[in-house]
């Protein structure tokens, strides 16, 4: 009778520490939650996303395996319903929260920006995530808010540990890179700093984990602050299963970084979601596979393994409905003009449809410089300015804000021509060159010069007049 119970382990033990991993991650959502109302090949919204999410969460469970959602921060600032509000994401978080099923979230940059979005994040959208018994998912292990005589506390939780499956442990942790524009009432410390810290010392001697994840605000390739986690994980366990999934780029990368840890990040907007699959077993990770999927309904009915008829849920219908609601609040819908056609976010500014074109040809001469001055009006900004295309045909609220979302205060100063090519130099930093220079010495009545670089892939630099 031993004998046999010893068999009996001996065939149990294998398959409950072999599983299938399934993981979805998003990133920079920026308000995207309706989904482009304009672009006819990205229909899905936050309603279609929420049933994909339920549906593959219970295909999982109905086959013993695994599903996990990350999202690695700016959930605001990009849309009128994230925006036209006057606190950033007041009508954004409840829908995040209605989809539920997230494993964990981190913090962006621009969840960061203001006051009293910040108080909004502590005192409602952190604690709906972080409550009771159950495993902490909203993590910002290195963001503060300020609360008076308390001193900083973080906003979210710093780790959390979920038992995915029987033996099978995951620990995740959330991070923003070492961002200094914050609001008053928040603080970011460095990573760096971060990772000296008790707690991460304790995380990293939790007993019996598994798979590490990280779920960062991180730029993946030009930032130190990722490499540094990285590095700080591997000083502990160096050959344990380590996902990096990342964000704040804007960008579809991925990257292993040693035979059992890859970065991922999955882009912007609500254009793509990224779909990592894998078996796990040993200890180890095999069969990885991983791809980018555009947000159609059409896409997510084949990852759910659903159709037309059964695949919109009671709670998708419900956040469609919410979010209508939300936007008729605001306005969102209301008409303010007609676009004779579509002006591309993208297209370089001498180009009559490239909205930078508009904005510095005609909006920015029309409604911001001073021509009373007796001065050359010269006008700078940062390639984020502009968010989205304006497109042909009726433009509503919700269009402006998409295009320019940070209602944004215009600075004025005066310098001399040396001191102005001296800041420019500056904030381009070693990409000034001979070329530029000369560029830059014309004469009043002279057309702008773009700066603004062509490949979007490259570092940002500057759109001037």
């Amino acid at each position: 009778m031993f004998g046999y119970r010893l068999l009996v382990l001996a065939l149990v033990l294998p398959t409950a520490l072999s599983v299938h991993f399934t993981i979805l991650h998003v990133t920079d959502i920026h308000g995207w939650v309706n989904g482009h109302p304009h672009d006819d090949n990205l229909d899905a919204d936050f309603g279609d996303f929420a049933s994909l999410v339920q549906h593959m969460s219970e295909n999982a469970r109905a086959s013993g395996d695994v599903f996990l959602l990350y999202d690695s921060g700016d959930l605001t600032e990009g849309t009128g319903l994230s925006d036209a509000y006057q606190i950033h994401g007041y009508y954004i978080f409840p829908i995040i929260e209605d989809v539920g099923k997230y494993t964990a979230l981190s913090i962006g940059n621009h969840d960061l920006g203001h006051d009293n979005q910040v108080q909004v994040l502590k005192n409602s959208f952190a604690p709906h995530w972080n409550k009771g018994d159950e495993p902490p998912r909203y993590l910002t292990a290195n963001s503060f808010a300020l609360d008076g005589k308390d001193g900083p506390k973080t906003i979210g939780e710093k780790y959390s540990i979920n038992e995915v499956s029987p033996g099978i442990k995951v620990l995740s942790m959330g991070f923003i890179y070492n961002f200094t524009q914050h609001s008053p009432n928040s603080e970011v410390i460095s990573i760096s700093e971060t990772l000296q810290e008790k707690w991460f010392a304790e995380a990293m001697a939790e007993p019996d984990i598994s798979i590490y994840v990280v779920t960062s605000h991180i730029d993946p390739q030009s930032s130190p602050e990722l490499q540094q986690i990285y590095a700080a994980v591997r000083s502990h366990h160096p050959d344990s299963p380590l996902l990096l999934f990342s964000g704040h780029r804007h960008r579809l990368y991925f990257e292993w970084w040693d035979n059992e840890c890859f970065t991922l990040e999955s882009g912007k907007y609500f254009e793509n979601i990224g779909v990592v699959d894998f078996d796990f077993s040993g200890g180890r990770i095999h069969k990885m596979t991983y791809e980018w999927v555009a947000t159609t309904v059409a896409n997510f009915q084949d990852l759910s393994r659903r159709n037309t008829s059964n695949f919109l849920t009671l709670k998708g219908r419900e956040i469609k409905q919410k979010m209508a609601h939300y936007s008729s609040l605001l306005n969102l819908d209301e008409s303010v003009g007609c676009a004779p056609y579509t002006y591309n976010v993208y297209g370089l500014i001498e180009y009559e449809d490239s909205i930078w074109n508009l904005w510095i040809e005609n909006i920015i001469p029309a409604l911001v410089f001073d021509n009373n001055t007796g001065a050359i009006p010269y006008y700078m900004t940062n390639t984020a300015a502009l968010r989205s295309n304006i497109f042909e045909g009726e433009v509503n609220r919700n269009d402006i804000w998409t295009c320019e979302p940070f209602n944004d205060t215009f600075k004025y100063t005066r310098m001399s021509g040396s001191q102005l090519l001296e800041f420019i130099s500056a904030v381009n930093g070693s990409d000034m060159d001979a070329s530029l220079e000369d560029k830059l010495k014309y004469k009043r009545g002279d057309r702008a010069w773009n700066v603004m670089n062509e490949n979007q892939n490259q570092p940002r630099r500057y759109v001037t007049l």
